[in-house]
């Protein structure tokens, strides 16, 4: 549970620290209005930036989906019963004492 949370505040951070507001930040709205005004917005960069916003939300909720089912999934199909142990069986086991042979010098 903590590997999750640290992983979380991990991916809120970085998501903070991506959200730049300036000319260098290729995907702001401002810059990518004034660098298509003339030329065809229905397809290319200027789609791509635009809905960059919306690919990288779902592409990250895929993801963490994806990595959820695998860890959790198989706790909902294993079988929590605890198993009943059987009668115990005691068997008297006789063994016979072996004697080492003795070595003549």
């Amino acid at each position: 549970m903590l590997t999750t949370a640290l992983f979380l505040g991990f991916l809120v951070l970085t998501a903070l620290l991506a959200s730049g507001s300036g000319w260098s930040d290729v995907l702001s709205t401002q810059r990518n209005e004034l660098v298509f005004a003339d030329r065809n917005q229905a397809y290319g960069a200027y789609q791509l930036r635009r809905e960059q916003g919306r690919t990288l939300l779902l592409s990250l909720v895929t993801a963490l989906g994806t990595v959820s089912a695998i860890l959790f999934l198989p706790g909902l199909f294993a079988d929590h019963t605890i198993p009943v142990p059987g009668p115990s069986v005691a068997v008297d086991v006789v063994i016979d004492p072996v004697v080492a042979p003795v070595v003549a010098p």
